[in-house]
């Protein structure tokens, strides 16, 4: 997967018209598992991995399909600028009609 654009939050809450508390924000949650500092792109990588392996283990072709739509979320993180830890509700209904109908 590729990186996602690390802007500052207050660079983006400006561009986007938010208050700064809101580019402050993160959904995700304190892992007792997971290492604090990792980015969106580890996070994502390792869930793809456990799910590869183990009692839960996908097929192929789901884990496939996985992995293109955690693609395209990085894509659509970068286009808006937001890191998808930082995305609220808002920003994935947005997501969900950019998919439904995206710009040429």
């Amino acid at each position: 997967m590729t990186a996602v654009d690390r802007s500052e939050p207050d660079t983006v809450a400006a561009a986007r018209g938010l208050p700064t508390a809101v580019a402050h924000r993160t959904n995700r949650l304190q892992s007792p598992i997971l290492p604090p500092d990792l980015s969106d792109e580890d996070v994502v990588g390792r869930r793809l991995a456990a799910k590869a392996t183990g009692r839960g283990q996908l097929a192929t072709t789901t884990l496939a399909q996985y992995r293109t739509e955690g693609e395209r979320l990085f894509w659509y993180a970068r286009q808006t600028g937001m890191p998808i830890s930082r995305c609220g509700l808002d920003e994935f209904s947005a997501y969900v009609g950019f998919l439904q109908a995206p710009a040429p």
